[in-house]
């Protein structure tokens, strides 16, 4: 691999890593909580996150302690897990964009896109 292409292959992988970081996060903190730091995000950073909610099945509580620390939050998950997939990337386009707009996540993310045109 050249230098640009291990440039861009390493940018990609750390990109990719943080919108799995993110996605679990906010699906720690919960649809109401996370909504407005999803509301604030681009179309690319959405889309990337919600692909990453619809991926994770189970923040397991260890995990969730290290993320929740790491973002500075008290470590006290509360839950035995958080859980990813559809239904969770939908509560979290509801809550951060409203019924309407996040009717189907992938209506949700045309809207985004078209918005931030």
């Amino acid at each position: 691999m050249n230098d640009a292409a291990t440039r861009g292959f390493v940018l990609g992988t750390a990109r990719d890593r943080g919108f799995e970081h993110a996605a679990k996060f906010l699906l720690l903190l919960g649809a109401g909580a996370a909504a407005p730091a999803l509301a604030r995000l681009t179309a690319g950073e959405v889309t990337g996150i919600i692909e990453e909610v619809v991926r994770t099945g189970c923040v397991e509580q260890r995990e969730a302690r290290r993320i929740l620390d790491e973002f500075g939050y008290p470590a006290d998950a509360g839950e035995s897990c958080a859980r990813g997939g559809p239904a969770a990337a939908a509560a979290l386009l509801r809550a951060a964009f409203g019924e309407p707009r996040a009717a189907a996540p992938a209506g949700a993310l045309r809207a985004l896109e078209e918005g931030a045109q």
